[in-house]
């Protein structure tokens, strides 16, 4: 049988090759070119909703349907993925949006849902349309003016594991679908004005590896459920009207580095169970109603280098058990119910930098062995020692 010539070279009439282009160019102007168009003209609507600015407006000069835009380093033309700030795919489908930190000011339209490949967006507030990105796995929109809404369903498609909205206006309650997100990963919703119950609106978050709520308007107990957050390193809740005792099942939060609580109206007194936090380092407790002594499990903290118990009525005899922190740098005990001397043990706090044990009942002298602490910058005993 005669073999098969591989070098055959068939060689098609001018008209078939043109009718090919045709048809090649007819194809791209129904699929990917009409995407791109749609792309650029639902990014267009966003930059003309926004409260220009100087900032803005040369950030965003490049995104312009109408000619060529040039600048001294680069040249763009009206097809998105050329844009500053824009990410695509080899298809030219937009995947990324990044404009952090740009002093953007506004709202984002409907429009925006028409981004369907989008997986990560750093930049805004968000419409409602935005549940139509189910692929979202970032939602960065920290340090702008934005104001708004999350929509309910932010969390809906399972694939979330960051979402980022700090230093914002959000007065909104935290969408239903967070409560049960068992996909994210970090949640930074800090510096808000967020409101909801925390007992309520918050589950169980088995990856869940940073927290911060910081300065919003967060009410209600703190649950259990916190202690199941096995991954959990950064809990930060400061600064709202969180009422209630601190749950003791906290202390199951074994990977839990830095703990601020600090700045609610907690009552009751500190369960023993923070002290199996061993990798704390960080611990804030301060402004709030906290009551009893300081438990000598919280001697067992040995990588703590902050402390801060400040503004609670907490008692008793200064905690001796402290002396086995010996990375401790900052100890605020201020305006409190502490009682006795101070002991001598506190010489051996040898990373001390930073001590006030002001407004308290302190009695007796000073010991000698505060001279052993050569890191020792301030040092505050005001209204204290009788």
């Amino acid at each position: 049988m005669a073999p098969w010539f591989p070098n055959l070279v068939v060689q098609l009439p001018d008209q078939f090759l043109l009718l090919f282009i045709i048809i090649l160019l007819f194809l791209c102007s129904s699929t990917t070119c009409f995407t791109i168009s749609g792309q650029a003209e639902a990014l267009v609507k966003w930059k003309d909703s926004l409260d220009m600015n100087p900032t803005t407006h040369s950030l965003l000069r490049s995104w312009n349907l109408n000619s060529t835009v040039s600048t001294s380093h680069h040249l763009y033309n009206n097809n998105p993925c050329t844009w500053v700030g824009i990410t695509c795919n080899g298809y030219g489908s937009v995947i990324n949006i990044t404009l952090e930190s740009s002093n953007l000011k506004g709202s984002i339209p409907v429009s925006i849902g028409n981004l369907s490949k989008l997986t990560e967006l750093d930049l805004g507030s968000l419409p409602p349309e935005m549940n139509n990105l189910t692929n979202l796995e970032e939602l960065l929109l920290s340090n702008n003016f934005l104001y708004g809404y999350l929509p309910e369903n932010i969390c809906l498609g399972g694939r979330l594991k960051k979402i980022a909205v700090s230093y914002h206006y959000f007065t909104c309650s935290i969408p239903k679908s967070m409560r049960n997100c068992n996909s994210v990963v970090r949640v930074l919703l800090g510096v808000n004005e967020f409101t909801g119950n925390m007992s309520e609106d918050f589950g169980i978050y088995p990856n869940l590896v940073y927290m911060e709520l910081g300065n919003n308007k967060f009410f209600g107990k703190l649950t259990r459920n916190w202690g199941h957050c096995q991954k959990l390193t950064m809990l930060n809740i400061s600064n709202n009207k969180v009422s209630g005792m601190l749950p003791p099942e906290l202390g199951k939060a074994t990977q839990l580095q830095k703990l601020d609580l600090s700045s609610n109206l907690l009552v009751g007194k500190i369960p023993k169970e923070l002290g199996q936090l061993r990798l704390l380092y960080i611990l804030k407790l301060n402004n709030n109603t906290l009551s009893g002594n300081v438990p000598a499990q919280i001697g067992m903290l040995f990588d703590l280098q902050q402390l801060d118990l400040a503004d609670n009525k907490l008692g008793g005899p200064f905690p001796k058990h402290l002396e086995q922190c010996a990375n401790l740098e900052n100890l605020n005990f201020r305006s409190n119910r502490f009682s006795g001397a101070v002991p001598f043990q506190i010489g051996n706090f040898h990373s001390l930098r930073n001590v006030d044990l002001s407004r308290n009942m302190l009695i007796g002298d000073l010991p000698p062995e505060l001279g052993n602490l050569f890191l020792l910058e301030t040092l505050n005993l005001s209204i204290t020692i009788s």
